[in-house]
């Protein structure tokens, strides 16, 4: 009698967790997260590596860059130039928006000082980052309770403008 009553108990409680995670997994969101508070980031599939590489390779914009920086004599420093993007539940990128275009001595430095004279061709890198961001492949969405969310990507691609980087012994 024991038996029967505590499988019963079990039937019960495992019928009543089935249910409650077949209701979460159909469960939505329609907002979009950033990336920062979500509790798994979008991560591009091949690795953080592999995506600073894509950006390296599909960024149009280093000779114009390149022509500014050098004709206003602000070389040794590494350029940063900012950038945002959604990725949705399916993992698709879409929205992107140049941010802006910013300079740092050191390579790891978190707060890096905006230039000031790429404002007049915001136009410019924004069209160049869309190009980019367009030919991205898919990323594993963000996660946020379990349920995949469409969550706002603020990334940037990094390079030294000079003739030889700082090294720094440990």
């Amino acid at each position: 009698m024991k038996g029967l009553l505590v499988f019963l108990l079990l039937i019960i409680s495992v019928k009543a967790l089935a249910q409650r995670n077949f209701s979460r997994s159909n469960e939505s969101y329609n907002q979009i997260f950033e990336a920062k508070y979500v509790q798994v980031p979008p991560a591009f599939v091949s690795g953080p590596d592999s995506c600073k590489r894509f950006y390296f390779a599909h960024f149009g914009g280093f000779d114009n860059l390149l022509a500014h920086v050098v004709a206003k004599g602000d070389t040794a420093k590494y350029l940063r130039v900012y950038f945002s993007f959604v990725v949705d539940k399916n993992g698709v990128v879409f929205d992107p928006h140049f941010v802006r275009v910013a300079s740092t001595q050191y390579a790891g430095s978190v707060g890096a000082r905006t230039i000031r004279y790429f404002f007049e061709d915001t136009g410019y890198y924004e069209k160049m980052v869309k190009q980019m961001l367009f030919a991205m492949p898919f990323w594993k969405p963000a996660l946020q309770d379990g349920v995949t969310v469409a969550c706002r990507v603020e990334d940037y691609l990094q390079f030294w403008v000079g003739l030889t980087p700082p090294k720094y012994f440990f």
